[in-house]
């Protein structure tokens, strides 16, 4: 096969075009305006090739076990680090594309002004290349002492271990930032807490001691010290202590029974058993029983506790009242009355009518007068102060009949 591009002939030119003119099959064969079909090889190649193929397929030598490694080196090949020459020709081509720039003192698409958005973003950049190049965080990247500054990361990080200090504490204590303490540390194989915590000066020792044979949770000793709860955590990590989990001896079933039916919220359980917001959750989720949240801040003072709802709910039905009705009258937050309905199935109105007025009305008092004097619907609803359909609702739930206008009107 003789090459268009230098004249020399080869068996095969594939490899060729490829080393020497950096060109693939198709790019050669489109240049010289030969058919894609167009073959490549010698035809004693291609015949040998094919006869090779043949004889390996009928041994049973050929098999296509290799194809999903195959599949999966071409899905990802060119995916791996880029060699200098790479980056230095797509450096090259983004460089040579036109770049579109709005005017000064254009507007952007959202509205922002052009010319402050692109000082921003070169600051950014400015930002960026200075933290990238600061001394410390270079040298602990390259696994060396840090250029600037004097201190000794390995003794600090092992008092800080032994302290129980997480990351922040470090930079705090030490004046560096949280990146250098991070780098120092994962050069040295320290593990160190990440959240930021007051837990600085506290003898962790002492103070799990005392836990231990108080038989303290780490919710009552993070309510003790005034600390978070991973700092807790990391300190017994750290020691290998093992504190007792909160809630253990309370009779869950019973509790959270007793909850849904005195319409307790999450907050006021938490608050009566003094435990956790993860704690009641997990007992929940394993009973299967879910006491209502906290949907808003007066709910944390309800005082629905001790109220026979049975009788107020049906003295509510027969007066027609709505559940901000029997919240005013009762004095708890409407989510209890909500719920309490819910758990006995009865149905009540969410608010009252527009105009109508808080406090009960004797219904059958008020039907009798009505009836007596020849009122209409319209009457008992102006001389009540009340909606027209609050007046109906009422009437047919007792069995009245009035007209609703009189003949004349």
């Amino acid at each position: 096969m003789t090459c268009l591009e230098c004249g020399l002939s080869f068996r095969s030119l594939g490899s060729h075009i490829n080393r020497v003119h950096q060109l693939n099959a198709r790019a050669y064969k489109i240049r010289h305006g030969l058919p894609q079909s167009h073959p490549l090889a010698a035809a004693d190649l291609r015949e040998a090739q094919s006869s090779l193929a043949l004889r390996l397929a009928s041994e049973g030598a050929l098999t296509y076990d290799h194809l999903p490694r195959a599949i999966e080196a071409a899905r990802t090949a060119g995916r791996g680090v880029k060699c200098p020459e790479d980056r230095a020709k797509q450096a090259a081509i983004a460089a040579a594309l036109p770049r579109k720039q709005l005017p000064p003192g254009a507007k952007r698409a959202d509205g922002r002004d052009a010319d402050r958005a692109r000082e921003y973003q070169r600051e950014y950049v400015r930002r960026r290349a200075k933290v990238s190049a600061h001394p410390v965080i270079e040298t602990a990247a390259a696994g060396t002492e840090p250029a600037t500054g004097s201190v000794d990361w390995a003794s600090e990080l092992s008092r800080a271990s032994a302290a129980g200090e997480t990351r922040g504490d470090v930079a705090a204590r030490l004046g560096v930032t949280w990146a250098q303490v991070r780098h120092a540390a994962d050069r040295l194989g320290v593990e160190l807490g990440r959240a930021s915590t007051a837990s600085r000066g506290i003898d962790w020792d002492a103070e799990l001691a005392a836990a231990l044979a108080a038989g303290d949770s780490v919710g009552d000793l993070v309510a003790r010290l005034g600390v978070k709860d991973a700092s807790v955590r990391d300190a017994c990590r750290h020691r290998g202590i093992r504190l007792k989990r909160a809630g253990k001896g309370i009779d869950w079933d019973n509790e959270l029974n007793h909850a849904r039916e005195e319409g307790e919220t999450s907050a006021d359980l938490i608050a009566r058993l003094g435990v956790a917001g993860a704690t009641l959750r997990g007992a929940e989720r394993r009973r299967g029983v879910h006491v209502r949240r906290l949907r808003r801040k007066r709910d944390a003072d309800t005082t629905a506790r001790g109220i026979d709802w049975d009788v107020e709910l049906a003295r509510a039905t027969a007066d027609d009242e709505s559940q901000v009705d029997v919240a005013l009258r009762l004095g708890v937050d409407r989510a209890s009355v909500y719920y309490a309905c819910k758990r006995r199935a009865v149905v009540l109105r969410m608010a009252s009518y527009r105009g109508s007025i808080p406090h009960p009305v004797d219904w059958d008092t008020e039907f009798a007068r009505a009836n007596v004097a020849g009122e209409t619907i319209g009457g008992i609803s102006r001389r009540l102060g009340v909606n027209r359909a609050r007046v109906i609702g009422a009437a047919n739930v007792r069995g009245y009949a009035f007209l609703a206008t009189r003949p004349e009107e």
